[in-house]
């Protein structure tokens, strides 16, 4: 079951999103912080405007995050009171300022992230292979998508790709962070497409890109 839906459940075992609550300002008195976070977690999937709810697990975040040695739990704890308080951040962050310290990333890592977002079900059934060719660093890579799933290597071109693609590193990484257009950048001058252009297109239409501004907490 969703989490929505077993909290549902789970409020109805406890007797209710009130009760719920008051058992977990019982535990955040006695410094039982995470009990009363299990506690809160249900009402605010199940209830998402119990303000009581969203206060108390906030509370109960902060202190998580106090108590925490390590500054990945402590940041995700502060992020998740501040979202519960704010509601999640308006926008993203704006890859435009990081591409300086992103072209010294791994050009692998930036085919990882696009395997993870690959639209998985508007996929299904497609297969394409690319050609990814690095003008500047001399590097090649083979992508392809089958069986609803993006793959990769590094290798030299493969002749029955559906295209190449020819550009520099600079270029690849301002169309994989967003900071530019996907069909304006695979149409520009500043790149050489060697075969089916509208496959090109189809090929990186299927990857999303995470908007940055999801709620981690109340979904």
């Amino acid at each position: 079951m969703t989490p929505q839906e077993s909290a549902k459940h789970y409020l109805e075992l406890i007797g209710g999103a009130d009760k719920a609550v008051a058992a977990a300002q019982i535990a955040f008195d006695k410094g039982e912080y995470r009990w009363a976070a299990e506690l809160l977690n249900h009402v605010v999937f199940a209830q998402t405007d119990h303000k009581g709810a969203k206060e108390l697990l906030a509370r109960t975040y902060e202190q998580m995050g106090y108590m925490a040695e390590a500054a990945t739990w402590r940041n995700s704890y502060l992020t998740a009171a501040t979202e519960l308080r704010n509601g999640p951040p308006k926008s993203g962050i704006n890859n435009a300022g990081y591409v300086e310290m992103l072209i010294q990333t791994p050009v692998e890592r930036f085919l990882e992230a696009m395997a993870a977002g690959l639209d998985g079900p508007a996929a299904d059934r497609i297969n394409l292979k690319v050609n990814l060719v690095l003008s500047d660093t001399r590097e090649s890579f083979v992508l392809w998508i089958e069986n609803a799933v993006l793959h990769f290597k590094k290798a030299s071109p493969a002749a029955d790709a559906n295209a190449t693609l020819t550009l520099t590193k600079g270029i690849f990484i301002r169309l994989i962070a967003g900071t530019s257009g996907v069909k304006d950048t695979l149409l520009s001058d500043e790149l050489k497409i060697d075969g089916s252009k509208i496959d090109l297109v189809r090929f990186f239409s299927l990857i999303d890109k995470a908007p940055g501004n999801f709620a981690i907490v109340t979904k």
